[in-house]
Formats: C-alpha cells, structure tokens, sequence
C-alpha cells in the first residue's frame, strides 16, 4: 500500500537523521578525550579519541547504505567527512603529536589558537545542514501521507453518508413495524459520522434489519481500525526510541565503589516519552574524598540530551583533573564554548568522608540543602548560569559533620504544580527533609519524591532529581 510505503521512507530518513545525530556525539567524544589528554597528559583519555574514530567511520558507511538513491544528500555527508578530516590534520592530529612528545607549550598554542574549535564548529554546521535536510524530506513525506489519510476520511465518510441515504429509503419502504429498529441504528450511525467513534451501532428488529445494523457496526470498526493504524504510523515516524536509549544509557550515573563511611541516595525520573536534561554523578577522587556533581539542561530531547552528554564528559573530565570546583566551572564553561540558545545549571561539590570539608561551586542552580542537628541552611550559588554569557565562580566551604545530610535536587521537584497551579517549592522540601533527614539519605530521598506526588499526581512536566549524602564516624 502506499501508505506503507510512505511510513518506510519516513522511517528510513528519520533513522538516517539519528544516525547522524549519533555520528555527532561521536565526534564530541573524539573532541572531549583529546581535549583531555592535550590537558592532563594521561592517555586513558586517547580511548574515546580513538573510540569515536572507529565509531564515527561505521556510522558514515550505515548513512551512505541508508542514503544510496539520494545524491544531495550523499553530497552533504561527503561535506561532513571532508570538514572532520579537515579538523584532525589542521588541529587534532597536532594538538596529539605535540602532547605526545612532551611538547605541551606547542599543544597548548595550538588549542589557544582556536583553529580547532573553529574547524570543529564547521562539522557540527555540516552535520546540522544534514539534519535539517533530512528532517525537510521527512516531514514532506509525513505531509504526503497525511494527504492520503485526508482521502482516506473522505471517502470514509462518503460512506457513512451513503449508508445513511440507504437507511432513510429503506425505513421509507419498508413497514412502519421496523421503524423504530431503524431509527436506533440511524441514531447511531450519525453519532459515528459526527465523531463519536466509540458509539457501538445496535442491531435490533428482526432479521433484515438486524443485518444492516451488523453490517454497519462491522464498517466502524474498520474505519476504528484504519484510523488506529494510521495514529499508529504517525506516532512511529515520531519515536525516537534507540537514540533516547542509547542517550540514557550514556548519561547513567557511574557504578563504582565509594569510601568506606559514605552513605548516597539518588533519584532521576526524567518526563515519559522524551530524554532527560538532568544528570548526576558521584566519582571518587581518592581513599577519603569524592566528587558530587548535579547538572540541570534547559529543555528536552535529542539537542539536550547530546547537550547534556557533552556537559557529563566535560565535568567527568575536571572531576579527574581535581580541579578546585570554581575553576572547574570556569574550565567548563571554557571549553562548552557557544552554547547557543541551551543552558545548564549545576553543582559540583568536593568531600572528604574524613573530615567533613565540603568545597562546593553552583553556577546558578537551586541552592543545596545541608540539613543540621541545629537546622537547615540554603547553600547559595557561587556564580552564574553556564550558557551563552560568560562569568566567573567561586568556591565556598561548609562542613558535613556525621550525622548530617546534603541534599541536592533540580526545579523539576520544586516546581512540580497540583490541580490549582500552585508548585511544591523549597519550603515544603525543607520539611520534608528536617523530618526525615535523622533517617538517612535513602529515607529523604524516598520522602521528598512521595511528597511530590502526593502534592501533583499524574504524569511530571519536567525532570525530576535528587540526591542526597552523609557521612559517619
């Protein structure tokens, strides 16, 4: 059928379109790990690079089977190769010799420069132009089968309306002991024909009527049926479900071992249907000292979740640096560079499980709750928003005695609305955690999130995270 047809062409330039989304992320990886090595020296970093390598090139040989029979679209791909191979001999591939050889000032001047970025700037262009062309004929395919389904209703209804001519002149021939019969049916058959699909047609009166009213529930159904289907169709050239998948995956919290006396609870229950913006992660830096982070993307999607990824490997990457929090945020805002209409907030706090010391950066995010036996203090940002304005952080310094809980979170939980509009906020998450925090991180985090459905039940319109840690003698 040609509906089929069309919901396969779509299909296949919308997979196209997320291969190319996922030869992106695959680039930012090569990008992230050289950038780390030309920084640090430490050639675990070399993995990703090479990594990204290997997966970028099985991606481009996937696009030029998918896109075979489309010349312009080939052309355009070629244009993407033609700048990452422009990006790795003008800048790459240079920043690593020189690292490699100890060279580290030649490295560094490279990097300063800025040919890379620019270079770089210049794939994701490409593949952007890619995306968007791709995206133009899906949604011209998308228009043609809409068309087809309009003619399809039309032709549906055309045969509702000439059941319904038949019904009229057989109640006018027939004897006026069916009338009624008829009637019922008729009454029914108009509710289908004005909308009410779910209106089941009766088939009462004897046996030739009773067959009409068959016959008619039986083409309802098939007009239910057919219109399943084509919702169906739509909602598929609409999924996005590998790329939100292997996305999620790549921003799931680390799985490692913590210090001894070190207790974490977190939550991440991101909106049904599309990919989280929120993003946690706890690594360890040393015997006695962990590194805390929460990052908090502004919207949904593919574009946040790459956001997102890119944001998670850069901040891993100062976590392993040891970088002091507040440079750490300068450093990542550095190196994000033109974020365009995207922004994060985020905290990134450094403890030790043996005396307590917790140095902390927020670049504007929610202000952290650091629940103590004499209360609960709001810890403010240091510094502002990560996005498109520059700015500077700095780095504050509290205390996590035994005993005491911190707990992290992101608007999604604060804003959460009820029927009449009005949020959860802070206050009400305040008490929650003095009344649970004696209990232990788990039992904060488990509270706060049954606070906030109780409050606003249904499905959440935003993100939601948590995470909550103490430590003990």
């Amino acid at each position: 059928m040609q509906r089929d047809r069309l919901v396969r062409e779509a299909r296949r330039f919308e997979q196209a379109r997320d291969q190319t989304t996922q030869l992106v992320a695959d680039l930012v990886d090569q990008e992230t790990g050289l950038r780390g090595y030309v920084i640090t020296g430490d050639e675990a970093f070399l993995e990703p690079y090479a990594d990204g390598q290997a997966n970028a090139r099985r991606r481009e040989a996937v696009l030029r089977e998918m896109l075979a029979d489309e010349p312009a679209l080939l052309a355009q791909l070629e244009r993407i190769e033609a700048a990452t191979e422009a990006w790795r001999r003008a800048a790459a591939e240079p920043e690593r010799r020189a690292a490699a050889q100890g060279r580290t000032r030649e490295a560094e001047a490279i990097v300063a420069s800025g040919e890379g970025r620019v270079r770089f700037n210049r794939i994701r262009e490409e593949a952007q132009a890619l995306r968007d062309a791709l995206q133009r004929r899906e949604a011209a395919t998308d228009a043609t089968l809409q068309r087809a389904r309009r003619r399809l209703d039309v032709v549906l209804y055309a045969t509702f309306f000439a059941g319904l001519v038949l019904l009229v002149l057989t109640a006018a021939l027939t004897r006026r002991w069916i009338t009624m019969p008829l009637s019922r049916i008729s009454a029914a058959v108009r509710a289908v024909s004005y909308g009410d699909l779910d209106r089941v047609i009766p088939a009462p009166g004897p046996p030739d009527v009773a067959a009409l009213g068959v016959d008619a529930e039986q083409m309802r159904r098939r007009i239910v049926d057919e219109l399943d289907s084509a919702r169906r169709a739509e909602q598929a050239l609409r999924s996005q479900g590998p790329v939100v998948a292997a996305l999620r995956d790549e921003l799931a919290p680390s799985n490692v071992a913590l210090p001894a006396g070190l207790a974490v609870a977190a939550a991440l229950e991101p909106v049904s249907g599309v990919l989280a913006g929120d993003w946690y992660d706890v690594v360890p830096l040393s015997a006695d000292t962990v590194a805390l982070s929460l990052i908090d993307v502004s919207g949904h999607g593919q574009g946040t979740g790459l956001f997102a990824l890119q944001a998670k490997n850069l901040m891993l990457t100062t976590m392993r640096q040891r970088l002091d929090p507040g440079t750490a945020l300068a450093w990542l805002a550095d190196a994000l560079g033109d974020t365009g209409d995207l922004f994060l907030t985020t905290v990134l706090v450094h403890l030790s499980t043996t005396t307590g010391r917790c140095r902390y950066a927020s670049a504007g995010h929610l202000p952290p709750l650091l629940a103590a036996a004499d209360g609960v203090r709001r810890l403010a940002p240091t510094g502002p928003l990560l996005g498109p304005m520059s700015g500077a952080w700095d780095t504050a310094q509290v205390t996590l005695e035994p005993g005491d809980v911190l707990v992290l979170y992101t608007d999604g939980l604060t804003e959460a609305r009820d029927a009449d509009g009005e949020e959860f906020g802070e206050d009400r998450l305040v008490e929650v955690v003095v009344a649970t925090a004696a209990l232990g991180p788990k039992a904060v985090v488990e509270a706060s999130l049954a606070a906030v459905r109780a409050f606003a039940p249904g499905e959440p319109n935003d993100d939601t995270t948590i995470v909550a840690v103490s430590r003990s003698d």
